[in-house]
Protein backbone atom coordinates (compact mmCIF):
# COMPACT_ATOMS: atom_id res chain seq x y z
CA UNK A 1 0.00 0.00 0.00
CA UNK A 2 1.68 3.22 -1.31
CA UNK A 3 -0.04 5.44 1.68
CA UNK A 4 1.33 2.91 4.38
CA UNK A 5 4.69 3.18 3.05
CA UNK A 6 4.56 7.23 2.70
CA UNK A 7 3.49 7.30 6.05
CA UNK A 8 6.58 4.59 7.60
CA UNK A 9 8.55 6.75 5.32
CA UNK A 10 7.83 9.79 7.56
CA UNK A 11 7.67 8.40 10.79
CA UNK A 12 11.17 7.00 9.81
CA UNK A 13 12.61 10.82 9.20
CA UNK A 14 11.39 12.08 11.90
CA UNK A 15 13.31 9.39 13.97
CA UNK A 16 16.34 10.51 12.30
CA UNK A 17 15.87 14.14 13.34
CA UNK A 18 14.93 13.32 16.88
CA UNK A 19 18.20 11.62 16.57
CA UNK A 20 20.39 14.57 15.30
CA UNK A 21 18.03 16.74 18.00
CA UNK A 22 18.30 14.84 21.02
CA UNK A 23 20.99 16.71 22.63
CA UNK A 24 19.45 20.12 21.89
CA UNK A 25 16.10 19.33 23.43
CA UNK A 26 15.76 19.18 27.29
CA UNK A 27 12.86 19.17 29.18
CA UNK A 28 12.37 21.99 31.51
CA UNK A 29 13.26 21.76 35.36
CA UNK A 30 10.18 20.38 37.44
CA UNK A 31 9.10 19.30 40.55
CA UNK A 32 6.60 16.12 40.26
CA UNK A 33 3.29 16.98 41.47
CA UNK A 34 2.68 12.87 41.97
CA UNK A 35 -1.01 13.49 43.79
CA UNK A 36 -2.11 15.48 40.95
CA UNK A 37 -0.81 12.99 38.73
CA UNK A 38 -2.58 9.90 40.56
CA UNK A 39 -5.54 12.37 40.23
CA UNK A 40 -4.96 12.24 36.30
CA UNK A 41 -3.08 15.48 35.46
CA UNK A 42 -0.38 14.34 32.54
CA UNK A 43 3.51 15.06 33.31
CA UNK A 44 3.34 17.70 30.83
CA UNK A 45 1.10 19.48 33.31
CA UNK A 46 4.28 20.11 35.74
CA UNK A 47 5.64 22.51 33.34
CA UNK A 48 5.03 25.24 29.93
CA UNK A 49 6.60 24.16 26.50
CA UNK A 50 8.35 26.99 26.53
CA UNK A 51 11.72 27.80 24.86
CA UNK A 52 11.57 25.04 21.90
CA UNK A 53 11.46 27.86 19.28
CA UNK A 54 14.67 27.18 17.79
CA UNK A 55 14.48 23.04 17.98
CA UNK A 56 10.64 23.55 15.99
CA UNK A 57 12.50 25.65 13.50
CA UNK A 58 15.22 22.89 13.06
CA UNK A 59 12.80 20.24 12.82
CA UNK A 60 10.80 22.11 10.64
CA UNK A 61 13.31 22.60 8.39
CA UNK A 62 14.47 19.50 8.01
CA UNK A 63 11.72 17.42 7.60
CA UNK A 64 9.88 19.86 5.18
CA UNK A 65 11.67 18.03 2.19
CA UNK A 66 10.18 14.72 3.23
CA UNK A 67 6.60 16.35 3.58
CA UNK A 68 6.76 17.99 0.14
CA UNK A 69 7.63 14.15 -1.47
CA UNK A 70 5.27 12.25 0.68
CA UNK A 71 2.54 15.08 0.32
CA UNK A 72 2.84 16.35 -3.04
CA UNK A 73 -0.78 18.55 -3.01
CA UNK A 74 0.75 20.36 -0.16
CA UNK A 75 4.21 20.78 -1.07
CA UNK A 76 3.39 24.69 -2.03
CA UNK A 77 1.99 25.22 1.07
CA UNK A 78 4.90 24.04 3.17
CA UNK A 79 7.06 26.02 0.55
CA UNK A 80 5.11 28.84 1.61
CA UNK A 81 5.02 28.34 5.54
CA UNK A 82 8.85 28.27 5.45
CA UNK A 83 9.06 31.42 2.83
CA UNK A 84 6.66 33.52 5.28
CA UNK A 85 8.93 32.52 8.29
CA UNK A 86 12.03 33.07 6.84
CA UNK A 87 10.36 37.21 5.65
CA UNK A 88 9.43 37.54 9.42
CA UNK A 89 5.81 37.55 7.98
CA UNK A 90 4.56 34.76 10.70
CA UNK A 91 6.65 34.02 13.54
CA UNK A 92 8.06 30.29 15.10
CA UNK A 93 6.75 31.21 18.45
CA UNK A 94 2.84 31.98 17.14
CA UNK A 95 3.28 28.24 15.05
CA UNK A 96 4.46 26.54 18.51
CA UNK A 97 1.47 28.10 20.48
CA UNK A 98 -1.43 27.65 18.07
CA UNK A 99 0.07 23.62 17.98
CA UNK A 100 0.72 22.80 21.56
CA UNK A 101 -2.17 25.14 23.06
CA UNK A 102 -4.82 22.98 20.47
CA UNK A 103 -6.70 26.47 20.13
CA UNK A 104 -8.77 26.07 16.76
CA UNK A 105 -8.98 30.44 17.44
CA UNK A 106 -4.81 30.37 17.22
CA UNK A 107 -4.87 27.80 14.71
CA UNK A 108 -7.24 29.68 12.41
CA UNK A 109 -5.68 33.26 12.95
CA UNK A 110 -2.41 32.03 12.19
CA UNK A 111 -4.14 30.23 9.02
CA UNK A 112 -5.03 33.59 7.89
CA UNK A 113 -2.07 34.89 8.35
CA UNK A 114 -0.07 32.41 6.37
CA UNK A 115 -2.40 32.20 3.91
CA UNK A 116 -2.88 28.20 4.52
CA UNK A 117 -6.05 26.26 5.62
CA UNK A 118 -6.31 25.46 9.12
CA UNK A 119 -6.24 22.03 8.50
CA UNK A 120 -3.00 21.92 6.08
CA UNK A 121 -1.15 24.03 8.53
CA UNK A 122 -1.81 21.94 11.48
CA UNK A 123 -0.89 18.82 9.84
CA UNK A 124 2.31 20.88 8.61
CA UNK A 125 2.73 21.94 12.00
CA UNK A 126 1.91 18.77 13.73
CA UNK A 127 5.27 16.31 12.47
CA UNK A 128 7.67 18.95 13.45
CA UNK A 129 6.17 19.22 17.26
CA UNK A 130 5.82 15.47 17.36
CA UNK A 131 9.34 15.49 17.30
CA UNK A 132 10.22 17.74 20.15
CA UNK A 133 7.11 15.51 22.42
CA UNK A 134 9.09 12.46 21.03
CA UNK A 135 12.21 13.67 22.69
CA UNK A 136 11.29 15.13 25.96
CA UNK A 137 8.90 12.12 26.67
CA UNK A 138 12.04 9.67 26.07
CA UNK A 139 14.28 11.71 28.62
CA UNK A 140 11.17 11.99 31.41
CA UNK A 141 10.48 8.57 31.27
CA UNK A 142 12.28 7.40 34.30
CA UNK A 143 9.96 10.05 36.11
CA UNK A 144 7.04 7.68 35.95
CA UNK A 145 8.49 3.68 36.26
CA UNK A 146 7.02 3.40 40.06
CA UNK A 147 3.30 5.04 38.97
CA UNK A 148 0.51 3.20 37.74
CA UNK A 149 -1.73 5.59 35.22
CA UNK A 150 -5.15 4.45 34.62
CA UNK A 151 -6.57 7.24 31.88
CA UNK A 152 -7.79 6.61 28.66
CA UNK A 153 -5.28 9.92 27.84
CA UNK A 154 -1.36 9.84 27.66
CA UNK A 155 0.41 10.29 31.21
CA UNK A 156 3.13 12.24 29.07
CA UNK A 157 1.59 14.86 26.65
CA UNK A 158 -2.01 14.16 27.59
CA UNK A 159 -2.97 13.53 24.00
CA UNK A 160 -5.47 10.62 23.20
CA UNK A 161 -4.17 7.40 21.12
CA UNK A 162 -4.53 7.04 17.27
CA UNK A 163 -4.75 3.45 17.48
CA UNK A 164 -4.32 0.65 20.06
CA UNK A 165 -2.42 -2.79 20.50
CA UNK A 166 -3.50 -6.43 21.87
CA UNK A 167 -0.48 -7.66 23.21
CA UNK A 168 0.56 -11.06 24.97
CA UNK A 169 1.97 -10.91 28.54
CA UNK A 170 5.78 -9.83 28.51
CA UNK A 171 6.53 -10.15 32.02
CA UNK A 172 5.72 -12.62 34.87
CA UNK A 173 3.80 -10.12 37.19
CA UNK A 174 1.18 -7.99 35.53
CA UNK A 175 -1.85 -6.32 37.49
CA UNK A 176 -4.97 -8.40 36.84
CA UNK A 177 -6.82 -5.53 35.99
CA UNK A 178 -4.86 -5.09 32.43
CA UNK A 179 -5.52 -8.97 31.54
CA UNK A 180 -8.22 -10.08 29.42
CA UNK A 181 -8.41 -13.50 26.99
CA UNK A 182 -5.41 -15.78 26.72
CA UNK A 183 -3.10 -12.98 28.74
CA UNK A 184 -3.81 -10.31 26.39
CA UNK A 185 -3.01 -6.56 27.41
CA UNK A 186 -4.26 -3.87 25.68
CA UNK A 187 -1.89 -1.14 24.60
CA UNK A 188 -2.60 2.64 23.17
CA UNK A 189 -0.62 4.60 21.21
CA UNK A 190 -0.26 8.14 22.24
CA UNK A 191 -1.09 10.37 18.95
CA UNK A 192 1.82 13.21 19.78
CA UNK A 193 4.12 11.47 21.69
CA UNK A 194 4.47 8.27 20.91
CA UNK A 195 4.10 6.43 24.39
CA UNK A 196 2.73 3.29 25.16
CA UNK A 197 1.05 2.40 28.22
CA UNK A 198 -1.58 -0.36 28.80
CA UNK A 199 -4.93 0.00 30.18
CA UNK A 200 -8.12 -2.06 30.96
CA UNK A 201 -9.79 -3.73 28.16
CA UNK A 202 -13.36 -3.67 30.18
CA UNK A 203 -13.38 0.48 30.02
CA UNK A 204 -13.75 3.07 27.93
CA UNK A 205 -10.65 4.80 27.11
CA UNK A 206 -12.40 8.09 26.24
CA UNK A 207 -14.92 8.53 28.96
CA UNK A 208 -14.20 6.05 31.47
CA UNK A 209 -17.61 4.27 31.09
CA UNK A 210 -17.47 -0.01 32.18
CA UNK A 211 -21.13 -0.45 31.69
CA UNK A 212 -21.08 -3.87 29.45
CA UNK A 213 -23.54 -2.71 27.75
CA UNK A 214 -21.59 0.70 26.29
CA UNK A 215 -18.63 -1.40 25.18
CA UNK A 216 -18.71 -3.22 22.17
CA UNK A 217 -16.07 -4.28 19.09
CA UNK A 218 -16.59 -5.44 15.67
CA UNK A 219 -14.28 -6.45 13.01
CA UNK A 220 -13.96 -5.55 8.87
CA UNK A 221 -14.28 -8.40 6.72
CA UNK A 222 -13.92 -11.47 9.30
CA UNK A 223 -10.55 -10.16 10.16
CA UNK A 224 -9.16 -11.80 13.19
CA UNK A 225 -6.33 -9.43 14.03
CA UNK A 226 -7.88 -5.70 13.65
CA UNK A 227 -10.93 -4.83 15.91
CA UNK A 228 -12.99 -1.97 16.41
CA UNK A 229 -13.72 -0.90 19.78
CA UNK A 230 -16.64 1.91 20.56
CA UNK A 231 -18.48 3.39 23.40
CA UNK A 232 -22.29 4.07 23.39
CA UNK A 233 -21.67 6.27 25.94
CA UNK A 234 -19.27 8.89 24.54
CA UNK A 235 -19.98 7.88 20.88
CA UNK A 236 -15.90 7.26 20.43
CA UNK A 237 -13.81 4.60 18.97
CA UNK A 238 -10.09 2.97 18.61
CA UNK A 239 -9.21 0.34 16.03
CA UNK A 240 -7.24 -2.32 17.76
CA UNK A 241 -4.52 -4.60 15.96
CA UNK A 242 -3.92 -7.94 17.80
CA UNK A 243 -0.21 -8.45 17.79
CA UNK A 244 0.05 -11.31 19.72
CA UNK A 245 1.05 -14.03 17.40
CA UNK A 246 3.22 -11.49 15.54
CA UNK A 247 6.86 -12.37 15.40
CA UNK A 248 7.76 -8.71 14.11
CA UNK A 249 4.95 -6.57 14.65
CA UNK A 250 4.46 -3.79 12.34
CA UNK A 251 5.86 -0.12 13.11
CA UNK A 252 2.40 1.46 15.40
CA UNK A 253 2.42 4.27 12.43
CA UNK A 254 2.47 1.74 9.66
CA UNK A 255 -0.49 -0.18 11.52
CA UNK A 256 -2.70 3.43 12.06
CA UNK A 257 -2.36 3.78 8.05
CA UNK A 258 -3.15 0.25 7.21
CA UNK A 259 -6.70 0.47 9.74
CA UNK A 260 -7.60 3.61 7.49
CA UNK A 261 -10.40 1.60 6.20
CA UNK A 262 -11.31 0.48 9.81
CA UNK A 263 -11.61 4.00 10.62
CA UNK A 264 -14.04 4.78 7.88
CA UNK A 265 -16.28 1.88 8.67
CA UNK A 266 -16.60 3.30 12.54
CA UNK A 267 -17.13 6.67 11.47
CA UNK A 268 -20.12 5.04 9.12
CA UNK A 269 -21.63 3.71 12.47
CA UNK A 270 -21.71 7.03 13.67
CA UNK A 271 -18.59 6.85 15.85
CA UNK A 272 -16.27 9.66 16.30
CA UNK A 273 -12.39 8.98 16.73
CA UNK A 274 -10.64 9.87 20.22
CA UNK A 275 -8.55 12.14 18.27
CA UNK A 276 -8.62 13.70 15.23
CA UNK A 277 -5.09 13.22 12.96
CA UNK A 278 -4.24 13.41 9.79
CA UNK A 279 -5.39 9.71 9.54
CA UNK A 280 -8.56 10.14 10.75
CA UNK A 281 -9.37 13.12 8.75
Amino acid sequence: MEIVTTFEGMALERAQIRAELGDLVNPPEFSMDRDAFIQGAPLFNNFELTGIEREFLIALKALSPALSRAFKPIAGKIEQLNSKIDNKEITVEACVDAIVAGSPEKLEQLGKSADIPPEILQFILFEPIKIIFEIIRAKLKNSMESMTWTKGYCPFCGSFPEISFLRADSSEKVKSEFLKAHGGQLWLHCSQCSHEWRIKRSSCGYCGSEDKGDLQYFSVEKSNKERIYTCNSCKRYIVSIDQREDIEPDHPEAAAVGAVPLNMVARQKGFTPMVNTPLHN
